[in-house]
């Protein structure tokens, strides 16, 4: 069946979910009332909810019904990993990804950091100070570091879509073989946008975040 009646399909039902208002755990109307309402024949129809499912947006339980999930980065990342492949023009755009949603949200913790919610970020600098081997090949550790920032930010939405940014970073990152950046410059370019939270510099953090998110650039002929 062609993408293009999918797609369709699949914006009728969003509009249909929108429209009713609907929330996560809701239950859609039925295959056969969903047939008949959007005008579209049921296997067009089973096509366009086993994909919508695979986006991470509903949940087919046979003998029970469909129902509304929860959106998280599996909703973005599902379709742009299926599309995209591992290389550097890929983690060119991924780069440019990360430069508008994790500089925003280190802004947005540096507007809202306190003595308490940045304890957790104090810890992992302590944990990973001189620690050569706390940072993975893999990127999984810096990221780590910047969903603790995420957390701070205290903003749901803009955390799920970094948290995509980061699981579609990591992929790309292992698949054309770019390794992580050393640990000792890692750790100063985590302590300057570290110390810019702490005083709560919203300017300060975006720098220090672009400069850490460049890393890769500035190490590798791209």
């Amino acid at each position: 069946m062609g993408k293009s009646i999918v797609t369709d399909i699949a914006e009728k039902i969003k509009k249909l979910v929108l429209d009713e208002k609907m929330k996560p755990g809701d239950k859609l109307p039925s295959e056969r009332v969903l047939s008949s309402f959007l005008g579209v024949s049921r296997n067009a129809l089973r096509e366009a909810l086993k994909t919508i499912e695979a986006w991470g947006l509903l949940d087919i339980r046979q003998g029970s019904g469909i129902y509304l999930k929860d959106p998280s980065y599996e909703a973005i990342t599902v379709p742009i990993m299926a599309y995209s492949v591992g290389d550097k023009d890929t983690l060119l755009e991924l780069i440019e990804a990360r430069k508008v949603v994790d500089v925003e949200i280190s802004a947005l913790a540096a507007r809202r950091s306190d003595d308490k919610n940045i304890i957790p970020l104090t810890e992992y600098l302590d944990r990973s100070k001189g620690n050569a081997e706390y940072f993975s090949k893999d990127g999984a550790s810096t990221t780590d570091f910047e969903s603790l920032i995420g957390t701070i930010a205290g903003n749901r939405i803009l955390s799920s879509i970094q948290e995509a940014t980061h699981v579609l970073w990591r992929s790309k990152q292992k698949e054309i073989g770019l390794s992580s950046t050393h640990p000792d410059i890692q750790y100063s370019e985590h302590m300057l946008i570290y110390k810019a939270i702490v005083n709560k510099d919203e300017i300060a953090a975006r720098e220090a975040m672009i400069y850490h998110i460049e890393s890769p650039l500035r190490h590798l002929d791209m």
